[in-house]
Protein backbone atom coordinates (compact mmCIF):
# COMPACT_ATOMS: atom_id res chain seq x y z
CA UNK A 1 0.00 0.00 0.00
CA UNK A 2 2.76 2.48 0.91
CA UNK A 3 4.58 1.76 -2.34
CA UNK A 4 1.49 2.82 -4.29
CA UNK A 5 0.91 5.91 -2.19
CA UNK A 6 4.53 7.13 -2.12
CA UNK A 7 5.79 6.12 -5.57
CA UNK A 8 8.50 8.81 -5.62
CA UNK A 9 9.90 8.09 -2.16
CA UNK A 10 13.65 7.49 -2.03
CA UNK A 11 12.87 4.52 0.23
CA UNK A 12 10.69 2.70 -2.30
CA UNK A 13 13.55 0.50 -3.51
CA UNK A 14 14.44 -0.51 0.05
CA UNK A 15 10.79 -1.24 0.80
CA UNK A 16 10.52 -3.51 -2.25
CA UNK A 17 13.73 -5.33 -1.29
CA UNK A 18 12.43 -5.83 2.25
CA UNK A 19 9.09 -7.12 0.95
CA UNK A 20 10.96 -9.53 -1.31
CA UNK A 21 13.11 -10.78 1.58
CA UNK A 22 10.04 -11.27 3.77
CA UNK A 23 8.27 -13.14 0.99
CA UNK A 24 11.27 -15.44 0.55
CA UNK A 25 11.77 -15.98 4.29
CA UNK A 26 8.16 -17.13 4.67
CA UNK A 27 8.70 -19.71 1.95
CA UNK A 28 6.62 -18.00 -0.69
CA UNK A 29 8.05 -18.46 -4.17
CA UNK A 30 9.31 -15.33 -5.89
CA UNK A 31 9.56 -15.25 -9.65
CA UNK A 32 12.86 -13.79 -10.77
CA UNK A 33 11.41 -13.03 -14.20
CA UNK A 34 8.75 -10.74 -12.70
CA UNK A 35 11.26 -8.46 -11.02
CA UNK A 36 11.74 -5.27 -13.06
CA UNK A 37 14.53 -3.76 -11.02
CA UNK A 38 17.96 -5.37 -11.52
CA UNK A 39 18.82 -5.18 -7.81
CA UNK A 40 15.54 -6.86 -6.87
CA UNK A 41 16.07 -9.46 -9.54
CA UNK A 42 19.49 -10.31 -8.08
CA UNK A 43 18.04 -10.42 -4.58
CA UNK A 44 15.32 -12.79 -5.76
CA UNK A 45 17.89 -14.85 -7.60
CA UNK A 46 20.00 -15.21 -4.47
CA UNK A 47 16.93 -16.53 -2.66
CA UNK A 48 16.17 -18.98 -5.47
CA UNK A 49 19.78 -20.22 -5.44
CA UNK A 50 19.59 -20.83 -1.69
CA UNK A 51 16.30 -22.69 -1.85
CA UNK A 52 16.47 -24.42 -5.25
CA UNK A 53 19.84 -24.24 -7.09
CA UNK A 54 18.55 -26.47 -9.89
CA UNK A 55 16.06 -23.74 -10.76
CA UNK A 56 18.41 -20.79 -10.16
CA UNK A 57 21.42 -21.90 -12.21
CA UNK A 58 19.57 -21.93 -15.58
CA UNK A 59 18.22 -18.44 -14.85
CA UNK A 60 21.75 -17.18 -14.19
CA UNK A 61 23.01 -18.88 -17.34
CA UNK A 62 20.42 -16.94 -19.33
CA UNK A 63 21.48 -13.71 -17.65
CA UNK A 64 25.13 -14.37 -18.47
CA UNK A 65 24.35 -15.18 -22.10
CA UNK A 66 21.70 -12.52 -22.59
CA UNK A 67 21.56 -8.77 -22.59
CA UNK A 68 21.94 -8.10 -18.87
CA UNK A 69 24.19 -5.21 -17.92
CA UNK A 70 27.86 -5.98 -17.11
CA UNK A 71 27.23 -5.17 -13.45
CA UNK A 72 24.32 -7.61 -13.26
CA UNK A 73 26.37 -10.32 -14.97
CA UNK A 74 29.20 -9.88 -12.47
CA UNK A 75 26.77 -9.96 -9.55
CA UNK A 76 25.10 -13.06 -11.01
CA UNK A 77 28.50 -14.76 -11.13
CA UNK A 78 28.97 -13.82 -7.48
CA UNK A 79 25.66 -15.46 -6.61
CA UNK A 80 26.85 -18.60 -8.44
CA UNK A 81 30.16 -18.56 -6.58
CA UNK A 82 28.27 -18.73 -3.28
CA UNK A 83 26.54 -21.97 -4.29
CA UNK A 84 27.93 -25.43 -3.65
CA UNK A 85 25.86 -26.87 -6.50
CA UNK A 86 28.08 -28.69 -9.03
CA UNK A 87 26.19 -27.12 -11.94
CA UNK A 88 26.85 -23.61 -10.55
CA UNK A 89 30.55 -24.37 -10.43
CA UNK A 90 30.42 -25.72 -13.97
CA UNK A 91 28.85 -22.48 -15.23
CA UNK A 92 31.62 -20.44 -13.57
CA UNK A 93 34.31 -22.60 -15.20
CA UNK A 94 32.60 -22.36 -18.60
CA UNK A 95 32.41 -18.58 -18.23
CA UNK A 96 36.11 -18.50 -17.37
CA UNK A 97 36.88 -20.45 -20.54
CA UNK A 98 34.75 -18.19 -22.76
CA UNK A 99 36.81 -15.33 -24.27
CA UNK A 100 33.73 -13.53 -25.69
CA UNK A 101 33.60 -11.14 -22.71
CA UNK A 102 37.09 -10.65 -21.16
CA UNK A 103 35.73 -8.67 -18.19
CA UNK A 104 33.33 -11.44 -17.24
CA UNK A 105 35.99 -14.04 -18.01
CA UNK A 106 38.44 -12.37 -15.58
CA UNK A 107 35.75 -12.23 -12.88
CA UNK A 108 35.01 -15.95 -13.30
CA UNK A 109 38.75 -16.72 -13.17
CA UNK A 110 39.04 -14.78 -9.91
CA UNK A 111 36.19 -16.82 -8.38
CA UNK A 112 37.84 -20.05 -9.50
CA UNK A 113 41.01 -18.90 -7.76
CA UNK A 114 39.08 -18.37 -4.55
CA UNK A 115 37.39 -21.78 -4.77
CA UNK A 116 40.66 -23.59 -5.26
CA UNK A 117 39.76 -27.18 -5.99
CA UNK A 118 42.19 -29.49 -7.77
CA UNK A 119 40.22 -29.84 -11.02
CA UNK A 120 40.17 -26.05 -11.39
CA UNK A 121 43.96 -25.90 -11.43
CA UNK A 122 44.04 -27.80 -14.71
CA UNK A 123 41.24 -25.64 -16.10
CA UNK A 124 43.15 -22.47 -15.20
CA UNK A 125 46.33 -23.70 -16.87
CA UNK A 126 44.32 -24.54 -20.00
CA UNK A 127 42.68 -21.11 -19.99
CA UNK A 128 46.13 -19.52 -19.73
CA UNK A 129 47.49 -21.49 -22.67
CA UNK A 130 44.50 -20.56 -24.84
CA UNK A 131 44.28 -16.89 -23.84
CA UNK A 132 45.35 -14.14 -26.21
CA UNK A 133 44.45 -11.27 -23.86
CA UNK A 134 47.28 -10.49 -21.41
CA UNK A 135 44.79 -9.27 -18.78
CA UNK A 136 43.14 -12.70 -18.84
CA UNK A 137 46.55 -14.34 -18.49
CA UNK A 138 47.33 -12.05 -15.56
CA UNK A 139 44.00 -13.03 -13.94
CA UNK A 140 44.98 -16.70 -14.26
CA UNK A 141 48.40 -15.97 -12.72
CA UNK A 142 46.69 -14.26 -9.77
CA UNK A 143 44.18 -17.11 -9.38
CA UNK A 144 46.95 -19.71 -9.32
CA UNK A 145 48.85 -17.58 -6.82
CA UNK A 146 45.73 -17.37 -4.58
CA UNK A 147 45.58 -21.16 -4.72
CA UNK A 148 49.30 -21.34 -3.90
CA UNK A 149 49.70 -23.53 -6.98
CA UNK A 150 53.45 -23.22 -7.53
CA UNK A 151 53.57 -26.25 -9.83
CA UNK A 152 51.24 -24.70 -12.42
CA UNK A 153 52.91 -21.29 -12.11
CA UNK A 154 56.31 -22.86 -12.80
CA UNK A 155 54.93 -24.68 -15.86
CA UNK A 156 53.44 -21.44 -17.17
CA UNK A 157 56.64 -19.49 -16.46
CA UNK A 158 58.74 -21.99 -18.40
CA UNK A 159 56.52 -21.65 -21.47
CA UNK A 160 55.84 -17.88 -21.28
CA UNK A 161 57.56 -15.73 -23.91
CA UNK A 162 56.24 -12.34 -22.74
CA UNK A 163 58.89 -10.87 -20.39
CA UNK A 164 56.37 -8.79 -18.41
CA UNK A 165 54.11 -11.76 -17.68
CA UNK A 166 57.09 -13.95 -16.87
CA UNK A 167 58.39 -11.32 -14.42
CA UNK A 168 54.95 -11.24 -12.74
CA UNK A 169 54.99 -15.03 -12.37
CA UNK A 170 58.55 -15.04 -11.01
CA UNK A 171 57.67 -12.31 -8.53
CA UNK A 172 54.78 -14.41 -7.21
CA UNK A 173 56.90 -17.56 -7.10
CA UNK A 174 59.57 -15.71 -5.10
CA UNK A 175 57.20 -15.30 -2.13
CA UNK A 176 55.84 -18.83 -2.23
CA UNK A 177 57.30 -21.42 0.11
CA UNK A 178 56.80 -24.39 -2.18
CA UNK A 179 59.62 -26.71 -3.29
CA UNK A 180 58.67 -26.23 -6.97
CA UNK A 181 58.97 -22.46 -6.60
CA UNK A 182 62.34 -22.71 -4.86
CA UNK A 183 63.69 -25.13 -7.46
CA UNK A 184 62.56 -22.87 -10.28
CA UNK A 185 64.05 -19.79 -8.66
CA UNK A 186 67.40 -21.53 -8.23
Amino acid sequence: HLAKTFTTSPWIKDARALALEIQQSTGQPVSVELQNDEELKLLALRGVMQSDPDKGVPIIEKMLAGGASPRVRERALFVLSQSRAPRAHEVIVNTAKNPANPDLQRTAIRYIGMMGNAADRDALAGIYRGAADSSVKRAVINALFMQQNAKSLVEIARAEKDATLKRDIVQKLSVMHAPEATDYML
